[in-house]
């Protein structure tokens, strides 16, 4: 029969998910008591399926995300559309691998591009340009002029997305006239780049309350307080535990699945 399952989840918030199945958890490294366990069981036994293990019986919860499983979250979301040309520049990007659909679509939808001509680097975690210029062909690849920053050049693939990104206010830096577009994402940056992206969007921000009920909320920055507390009200972000929320750790790809798949539901596309 059915079965329904409510549960508080770092990462996650309260969510109610349904399986018309025994609810069977296929990976050694994934328990029933971990706070990303709702999220890693939703993204496996959903219909299409977001998320596979990295084996048959590991999710290795705490690993970085990569360009192929960022690029794979996304085409799995979608539906799993059907690539429209079977023509593959990458050597990196084999037919037998599982991102392989998911990696020609993308680059056909230019959501995104490879890293050279003839290499996508499916295993490198993603960087700070790589996600603003994710968010940047989301919204259609608007425009962007004016100045950037000290360490973006204009001759950078990624120039006009952090351009666009600044302007609107979706990015400001490091306040030292740097981006910092190869640094990988951490936590609260994340956090920042999806509540001010929901911004630009005119999407709902509003948020009440204090982050006071995390015993490290003063290791937020004080330019990601009000957007790590919009996204622990909407439920993108509950910590690490209950009582932590750990925001200059990088996001792994239990929490990147989690924080994803809730801004769909919650927020929007």
């Amino acid at each position: 029969g059915e079965l329904a399952d409510r549960r508080w989840g770092a990462d996650y918030g309260y969510v109610e998910i349904s399986w018309t199945a025994s609810i069977w958890n296929p990976f050694v490294d994934v328990f029933e008591a971990d706070y990303y366990y709702n999220s890693v069981m939703w993204a496996y036994w959903h219909d299409p399926q977001v998320t596979k293990g990295t084996d048959a019986t590991h999710f290795s919860p705490k690993d970085t995300c990569t360009r192929a499983q960022v690029v794979t979250f996304l085409w799995r979301a979608a539906g799993e559309p059907e690539p429209g040309s079977s023509t593959n520049p990458f050597t990196d990007v084999k037919s037998t691998d599982y991102f392989y659909d998911a990696v020609l679509w993308a680059v056909e939808e230019g959501i995104t591009n490879g890293t050279s001509e003839t290499e996508f680097s499916p295993k490198a975690s993603c960087t700070r340009a790589q996600i603003v210029t994710i968010l940047y062909r989301m919204a259609g690849s608007p425009d962007a002029f004016g100045s950037s920053f000290t360490d973006v050049k204009t001759t950078d693939w990624f120039c006009k997305a952090v351009r666009w990104a600044s302007q609107q206010g979706i990015v400001m830096g490091y306040g030292d006239g740097t981006f910092g577009p190869n640094d990988t994402l951490t936590r609260e940056q994340f956090a920042t780049i999806l509540y001010r992206y929901a911004k630009y969007k005119n999407y709902d921000t509003s948020c009440k309350g204090s982050l006071a009920a995390f015993s490290d909320n003063v290791q937020v920055s004080g330019y990601a307080r009000e957007a790590m507390l919009w996204a622990v009200n909407k439920g993108l972000i509950r910590g690490m535990t209950e009582d932590t929320l750990v925001p200059k750790g990088s996001a792994t790809r239990a929490q990147a699945a989690a924080i994803i798949h809730r801004f769909r539901v919650n927020i929007g596309t």
